[in-house]
């Protein structure tokens, strides 16, 4: 079957300095709960903490099957904490069990619906993925062992690595080389002896700086770890076989971890994941840039690549950035993806595809330029150990796509693009009207173009070394439709009914956040995304694009009005609203937080929609029920709120026929009660 690609956290010690090794009792310790409480220990004698730490044992040593035995003895009790229901769902996940991951993802949902959807999601996408074509050609490297092999790096002509060869399952792993062109793994040696307590080994591409970290993995688990104290030194080569003494970069700290280098090809950029407090989730990646002899404090690469989840094991590569996440929407727990720069920032970040990424943890990918492939890690069921080195040919031409006007050259935003034959994944353009996309090499595929308002298009792709890799598209607009017909005025009530009684009471409490607020006095901690701080009593007009993020709203606080997009009920929210912000453009935004009463305060709030037509889906008495993640690419959501029901809603569509199609998409996704409404001064009218 074909399809195309998208090129869409046991604490431990720190050791002292990069010459020690780590000791740490971490395995003896999981090793040691589960042979106390067993595997056959009913779940009414123990409590679920006890039950849910067996499980996450079970994980650290890479065992989700019996993990997964252990999370069922209590994701089914109605008082079982929320966040095991998370960590269950992702242990389904890894094991390949999409359909019962999700329902447990869903059930998550109803207490954290940002995350809960955005692994609904996940699971959704993987199945398509792992249905598809194979992006790269991935075989074992012959060094493998049943022990762990991680972090590879080509370098001089030898593939260096990290591994516990012969070393005692605690022990700190020790670096290995092996000749690109066959021989046997030696030990890897910096001048005239071995180097211990460091990984990840990396060379600038100018051969005259290399970094490494310290060390904080043990042997026979999970290669990720949070160990405050960790580090990264540099050295300077003085020779092809001799370094400098290295030294510890200038921001690492005791406080938090840092690790995962990468040098630029000239040595004066170093990219690295760190812990360090004020990144957008748990591990970021971040860059410091080198002036003569001094570093700069490290910047956070933003929301164009950091996440609320975990961004770790970054590689630099001229204008590209690989990286694994285990919160961008891939197959599995960590995912390898790559970002591009655009223009002094990284972002459209897109996966690099089955079967680089694997329902387990994929990282440390590496890409030789010379040999035109990439190596990476994983513990992929399969492997002869616990995590093995493996090699990826690309099976694909990567392209790209503008979308425009054809009547005015304007680019045109959230183009829907599907490419068949095959099981098709969809892609959108950007604000730019751009989309990057995956062609396999072998065989021909279609691209159809779809754009509310526009005529559809066809563009053909061919299989062929000289084929284009920058496509433009201009499509026509439809002609004016005419919006005639017989409209007629419902009344909102409780039920999912199909009245029609028409009635002139606007309905309650209009809001573009899917969180529900509540409507009454009191006040409340909400979020909120500020654009900028303008002169006071400023238009809003120059910011009417940020409508489909949310309301749109000037906050006056007597010297700057303040363009602020809201409200949000979580700060999670907020930071994933935030990513799609400045991902078109708005690269200063960031999250405030207000006291304000009964979710609205003294924010003058501008209109959501300019559109007359909306697409109502439904009725909700939980809002936890509802999945943005299926409609949210057909338009605008917004949502009313009517005593204790919430009324869930697509806008943004200037004409009829656009409204129609986005209601035919929402049933074809579930939604089959849903239709056509003119919103006429605040009254929900429906279209017959």
């Amino acid at each position: 079957m074909t399809s195309f690609m998208c090129l869409i956290a046991i604490s431990l010690s720190a050791q002292a300095s990069w010459q020690n090794g780590n000791q740490d009792t971490g395995l003896s310790t999981c090793e040691q709960t589960i042979s106390t409480y067993g595997d056959a220990m009913p779940a009414s004698h123990l409590d679920q903490h006890t039950i849910a730490s067996v499980a996450k044992c079970h994980m650290q040593l890479l065992d989700n099957l019996q993990a997964a035995r252990w999370f069922e003895k209590i994701a089914d009790l109605g008082e079982c904490k929320p966040e095991y229901l998370l960590e269950y769902g992702q242990c389904l996940k890894s094991l390949k069990l999409y359909g019962k991951a999700k329902f447990y993802f869903q059930k998550y949902a109803q207490h954290n619906p940002v995350v809960g959807h955005q692994f609904m999601q996940s699971c959704d996408i993987a199945k398509m993925m792992l249905e598809g074509d194979q992006m790269y050609e991935v075989t074992p490297v012959s060094s493998n062992t049943t022990s762990s092999e991680y972090a590879p790096f080509v370098f001089a002509g030898n593939l260096i690595f990290n591994a516990w060869h012969n070393h005692n399952t605690a022990a700190t792993p020790a670096l290995y080389k092996m000749n690109m062109q066959g021989g046997p793994v030696q030990l890897f040696t910096g001048g005239t002896q071995q180097i211990s307590g460091m990984s990840h080994v990396r060379y600038s591409g100018d051969g005259k700086s290399v970094a490494f970290a310290s060390n904080a993995f043990i042997a026979g688990q999970r290669l990720f770890s949070e160990t405050p104290g960790t580090r990264i030194y540099l050295a300077e080569m003085i020779s092809s076989d001799q370094w400098s003494e290295p030294t510890a970069m200038p921001f690492c700290s005791d406080a938090y971890a840092i690790g995962y280098p990468s040098l630029s090809s000239n040595g004066m950029e170093m990219y690295f994941a760190s812990t360090m407090p004020g990144g957008l989730g748990g591990w970021d990646i971040y860059v410091s840039r080198r002036t003569d002899d001094h570093w700069s404090k490290p910047v956070n690469l933003g929301a164009g690549v950091n996440t609320p989840g975990n961004e770790i094991s970054p590689f630099v590569l001229s204008e590209k950035i690989y990286f694994s996440s285990d919160w961008h929407v891939g197959i599995g727990g960590f995912d390898v993806f790559v970002a591009s720069m655009e223009g002094n920032e990284y972002g459209n970040v897109r996966t690099v595809g089955y079967p680089v990424n694997s329902p387990k943890d994929d990282l440390d990918f590496v890409w030789d330029a010379t040999l035109g492939c990439g190596y990476f890690s994983s513990n992929r069921i399969g492997g002869v150990g616990f995590y093995d080195l493996y090699r990826a040919l690309p099976q694909f031409t990567e392209i790209e796509i503008s979308v425009m006007s054809k009547e005015n050259r304007m680019p045109l935003d959230n183009a829907v693009l599907t490419m068949s034959p095959g099981i098709s994944m969809t892609c959108y353009t950007d604000a730019a009207g751009v989309v990057t996309m995956l062609q396999p090499l072998i065989g021909e595929r279609e691209i159809l173009v779809k754009k509310d308002g526009y005529q559809d298009q066809r563009i053909k792709l061919y299989a062929d070394k000289n084929a284009p890799l920058n496509y433009q598209v201009f499509l026509e607009p439809l002609a004016s439709v005419s919006q005639s017909g017989t409209v007629q005025k419902q009344k909102e009530i409780r039920t999912e009914t199909k009245t029609t009684t028409a009635v002139t009471t606007p309905p309650a409490e209009k809001t573009t956040s899917i969180t529900t607020l509540s409507g009454s006095g009191g006040m409340q901690e909400m979020y909120f995304i500020q654009i900028a701080a303008l002169a006071l009593h400023s238009s809003l007009d120059p910011y009417a694009d940020l409508k489909t993020f949310g309301d749109l709203m000037l906050h006056d606080d007597g010297m700057y009005s303040k363009v602020r997009v809201g409200t949000f009920a979580t700060e999670a929210e907020a930071k994933l609203v935030l990513t799609r912000i400045k991902s078109d453009g708005y690269k200063d935004a960031f999250v405030v937080k207000q006291a304000v009463e009964g979710g609205r305060g003294s924010i003058s709030q501008a209109p959501a929609h300019t559109s007359e037509y909306k697409v109502r889906l439904g009725t909700y008495a939980r809002i936890a029920n509802f999945n943005p993640g299926l409609v949210m690419h057909l338009g605008s959501l917004e949502s009313y709120r009517k005593d204790d029901l919430t009324i869930m809603l697509l806008a943004g569509y200037s004409n009829l026929v656009a409204a129609q199609k986005a209601r035919d998409a929402a049933a074809s996704q579930g939604f089959t009660d849903a239709y056509v409404v003119m919103d006429n001064d605040g009254v929900l009218e429906r279209v017959r």
